[in-house]
């Protein structure tokens, strides 16, 4: 099943909700301090958000916070008969070939058309979130061993 048949994009409209943090890449990642602004995209904290726009196009984040949605992101609305966690890791597998197929010159953009077409395995939601605790289990052993070697 095409991934648009689980999830797409969302782009909300611009509101005046008062002085919030700025969500953008940096921020978000933790390099920079929070600007604040008046006005913008309202999201919700543990939004998920997709960066649609730069290198890293196709990257997801989940905000800390409430605040106001950077223009380079989307929300990520995912059908909520699905796991979402499972949905995250179906477009992590993807990650290189989102990055290595942006449209645009100038400025590299999610290939919008190759997101919505990826394709998912169509299992019970059971099946779905014990996958998610068997790679989360591996990560954590994974993460156990890197930190050991330094």
């Amino acid at each position: 099943m095409p991934l648009c048949e689980v999830c797409h994009l969302i782009n909300t409209a611009e509101i005046d909700a008062g002085d919030l943090p700025y969500l953008e890449v940096k921020y978000l990642r933790g390099k920079a301090k929070a600007e604040y602004k008046a006005s913008g995209r309202l999201v919700e904290r543990g939004t998920p958000l997709i960066l649609v726009d730069g290198e890293n196009s196709g990257e997801v984040f989940t905000t800390t916070e409430t605040g106001y949605m950077g223009s380079t992101f989307r929300e990520l609305f995912v059908n909520p008969a699905y796991d979402f966690s499972f949905i995250l890791l179906a477009i992590k597998l993807y990650q290189k070939d989102l990055r290595e197929n942006k449209t645009g010159s100038a400025i590299p953009h999610l290939n919008k058309r190759l997101f919505a077409e990826l394709p998912l395995p169509l299992i019970p939601i059971a099946l779905q979130k014990q996958i998610v605790k068997v790679v989360n289990e591996y990560f954590s052993v994974l993460d156990n061993i890197a930190g050991s070697l330094n």
